[in-house]
Parts: structure tokens; sequence; C-alpha cells
């Protein structure tokens, strides 16, 4: 009755590495450093903070994501195993189903919406980055950078 249930709820794909984006913003500090030594325009200093902030919500929603992704896989374990036997003796089988579908769709509800968060910000942080790099290409300073 469950396995379809598990196999039917699979977990989105999660974006990028986020050891991958603090490196990119890290790189993308160093050139503005370089090319601007007595301090960034305000526009390049805001696009600079606004990556770093990107970097930062990027790591929380992945350890977000990760805690919930374990916690949904359980979930979905626990179906066939004792657990529910243990339920099952002590509850009526068709609201046990219920509950357990609505606490698996509940999950998956949560997931979707850290995992959309996390795309769009992974896109908001490509972008960011993309504009960055274009300002700073032509910098003498910055070349040995990208």
């Amino acid at each position: 009755m469950f396995r379809n249930v598990q196999t039917a709820m699979t977990l989105p794909a999660a974006p990028t590495d986020m050891v991958e984006w603090s490196r990119k913003a890290a790189n993308l500090l160093r050139a503005v450093g370089r090319a601007y030594v007595h301090g960034a325009p305000t526009e390049v200093q805001t696009r600079v903070d606004h990556l770093w902030k990107l970097a930062s919500r990027g790591a929380t929603l992945a350890g977000v994501l990760e805690t919930q992704s374990k916690a949904f896989e359980q979930l979905a374990a626990a179906s066939a195993g004792p657990l529910r036997a243990g339920i099952e003796q002590k509850v009526d089988l068709d609201r046990f189903d219920e509950a357990f579908k609505a606490d698996l769709l509940s999950g998956r509800e949560k997931i979707d919406a850290h995992v959309r968060e996390a795309l769009e910000c992974e896109k908001d942080f490509t972008e960011t980055a993309a504009l960055l790099v274009e300002h700073l290409r032509h910098k003498p300073q910055c070349r040995d950078l990208f």
C-alpha cells in the first residue's frame, strides 16, 4: 500500500555546491580589492555584499534541505518498518493511511518550497557574479583571477 508513496514522492534536485559559491564570492572580492585599492564604487560594493548574502543564504538552505530530506526519507522508510506495524495495531488502518500520506505530503511541500528558494538564490547569485565578472574582466589587476 505504501510502496508507491515512497517512489512517487521523489525529492527535487538541489542547487549547486555551496563551497563553489563561497570560492567564487571570495575570488570576486579579491578581484574587487585589486581593481579598487582605495574602495570600490557603491554599485560594485553593493553587488559584492549581495553576493556574500546570497552565498550565506544558499549555505543555510543547503543545510535545511539536507535535514528535511533525511527526515522525509526516514518517514518514507518507516512506512514499511516495525513502526508501521506497531501503529497499525493501535490505530485504524484508514486513519493511519491518511495521516501518513498527509505527513509525507507536508514534508514534500516544505522541501519543494526550500528548493524553489534555493534555486532562486542560485539564479540571483549566478547573475550577480556574472555582472561583477563583466565589470572586472577588463581591469588589468584582475586578469589572473579570471
